[in-house]
């Protein structure tokens, strides 16, 4: 798989999940549990409520979403 793939991918799920794809990596983090931080940063006010769009998103994150995200940021785990 290929980077073009690899964010294809990525956004085709965001939509899916009536997400951002910053909100999606970010949701992802928060849900990780071998994260323990996730630090936003921003430049702006509108980005700090996009990113903070992500504690949404966060249930939107099933089993899965995680096995799918899985399969599109480690190709070779999909059966």
């Amino acid at each position: 798989m290929n980077e073009r793939h690899d964010v294809v991918g990525r956004e085709g799920l965001a939509g899916r999940l009536g997400v951002t794809t910053s909100q999606l990596a970010i949701a992802w983090c928060a849900k990780n549990p071998h994260v323990s931080t996730v630090i936003l940063g921003a430049s702006t006010v509108d980005q700090v409520h996009e990113n903070l769009g992500a504690l949404d998103a966060i249930d939107k994150l099933t089993d899965e979403v995680l096995a799918e995200i899985t399969g599109i940021i480690h190709p070779w785990t999909r059966g």
